[in-house]
């Protein structure tokens, strides 16, 4: 029997396959299994491309509608550029930042898990380089943190009712300039954070429990004060954002890109 299916799905191609019965119909995107597709869907709350900034506007294809936007003020947009899977957002380390209102289910109380691909265009000079973040409050402090350190060793930093709390990776996996990395970092309710790069687990330890406001998600540099801050010089792609601890087979899985 010949079966022939067109299935759209975020006004991507997909291939028509023939089956020689009438067992279901598969669809294939033909753009590859990681562009949009639903890799460790449980518990993803927002998914980002990094393909384009149409319009000052960065789509979350997850469908839980956070979409976010470019940071009010001239010169805030970041640029196309080539990504790990098809195309990414190249932020200068300057001016360009994009923001995620927050609130509701992105205040992840019961544990989390963000991961992303990063390319850095430039070595530290002397600050920290912060690809992304959830706000908390007005002044400088942040929920959750990735910070690219002075010395290019990923920073996990958390925020507690009792204060700071840094989880540094080992030196052995120092972020060279123009390379890709897969990176992730999760916490659970109770306190327990885990960095990951390139699928392995390479930091955890106990902290005290984050703690939430209705600030917005930021990409490619922190707000202190309402400023742009501490900004990432280089590539950003396919981040996503979960409401839950992803298994460390889980990240590695979202790690292996074509």
């Amino acid at each position: 029997m010949l079966v022939l299916a067109v299935v759209p799905a975020c006004d991507r191609l997909f291939e028509l396959r023939h089956f020689p019965d009438a067992s279901p119909v598969e669809s294939v995107d033909a753009r590859g299994p990681f562009d949009d597709a639903p890799l460790v869907p449980d518990g993803l709350i927002a998914h980002y491309t990094m393909e384009d900034a149409a319009n000052g506007v960065v789509a979350d294809i997850g469908g839980h509608m956070h979409d976010a936007h470019c940071a009010t003020g001239s010169g805030t947009c970041p640029m196309q550029a080539t990504g790990r899977i098809l195309g990414g957002l190249d932020f200068d380390g300057q001016t360009n930042r994009i923001d995620v209102l927050a609130g509701g289910e992105l205040e992840t109380v019961a544990g989390f898990t963000v991961t992303a691909w990063l390319r850095l265009a430039s070595a530290p000079s002397g600050s920290n380089m912060c690809p992304f973040q959830k706000i908390y409050g007005t002044a400088d402090l942040n929920t959750w943190q990735l910070c690219v350190s002075p010395i290019a060793i990923p920073n996990f930093i958390t925020q507690s009712a009792q204060g700071l709390d840094e989880l540094y990776a080992p030196i052995a996996n120092t972020i060279v300039v123009g390379q890709w990395y897969h990176v992730a970092i999760r916490m659970d309710a109770t306190g327990v954070k885990t960095m990951s790069v390139n699928g392995a687990d390479v930091a955890s330890h106990a902290a005290m429990p984050a703690i939430y406001d209705q600030s917005p998600v930021t990409f490619g540099a922190d707000r202190d004060g309402g400023v742009t801050a501490v900004g990432f010089p280089g590539t950003l792609d396919e981040i996503r954002i979960y409401n839950r601890v992803l298994s460390q087979n889980e990240i590695a899985m979202l790690a292996q890109a074509p």
